[in-house]
Order: C-alpha cells, then structure tokens, then sequence
C-alpha cells in the first residue's frame, strides 16, 4: 500500500480511502447495503474486475468492509461495510454535497453512471435541507 508517510489525519484517511475507485465502492455499499462483486461492477462502469478485487481486498484488510458467504440458493460472496466503514457516511454526503456544483455537465452529451448515485444526492439534500 502507498503511503503519505505522514502523522496527519487527512494523510492517514486518504493512505486508506484515497486510490482511484476507493470511494466510489464504498459509496455503492452505502447506498445498496451488501453486494456481490457483480452489483458493484454494474454500479461502477469503467473499473477493471481485477482492479474491484483488489480495492475490496485493501478495504477488508483496513477493516472498512466484510466478505461473507451468501447462504445457498445464492451461494456467492457478499460485502457489505462494517461500524468502521459505516463511519464514512457523513463524508461522503458532504463530499457529495461539495461535488454537486461541478455535477451539472457542460458537455450535453455527459450522462449520469452508478446506480447509487441519484439516491446518494437525494439523500444529501434532503438532510441537509
């Protein structure tokens, strides 16, 4: 893992949740609750499968999500986010907060991606209204 090397809590935060990808699959745990690998690629165009897997490995690792085994008939791996990953919350909304001036697209051919995006923003105007 790289590293700021810094004795600064916004250093240490980003040393967890600041490669490209990070919070953007934390913000689809957020907003779906427990997903399948699929979910998440679905809710993130653009990302590699192999590049998925090893930001849901880092963030295992940083004690931010849970893997656990589907029961069957599904049979597949579950994330979802633990206490410590449910903590982001207020991040994200006022990063979703800070961000919304810069979402209105210049370009009119732009479009909007991630399944949970419109929620998150609802969301984030709604509490803070």
């Amino acid at each position: 893992m790289r590293t700021y090397g810094q004795y600064c809590g916004i250093a240490k935060t980003l040393d967890t949740v600041g490669d490209r990808w990070t919070l953007l699959i934390v913000r689809e745990l957020f907003a779906l609750g427990p997903c399948r690998h699929t979910d998440l690629r679905n809710g993130l165009p653009g990302i590699a499968s192999n590049l998925l897997v090893d930001r849901l490995r880092e963030l295992e690792e940083a004690g931010l999500i849970h893997r656990e085994a589907a029961p069957p008939p599904v049979a597949t791996t579950l994330f979802s986010l633990t206490e410590r990953g449910r903590e982001l919350e207020p991040v994200l909304r006022e990063l979703s907060r800070w961000g919304m001036p810069l979402s209105c697209p210049a370009d009119p051919g732009a479009r909007l991606v991630g399944t949970s995006v419109p929620r998150l923003a609802l969301r984030t105007i709604l509490v803070r209204a």
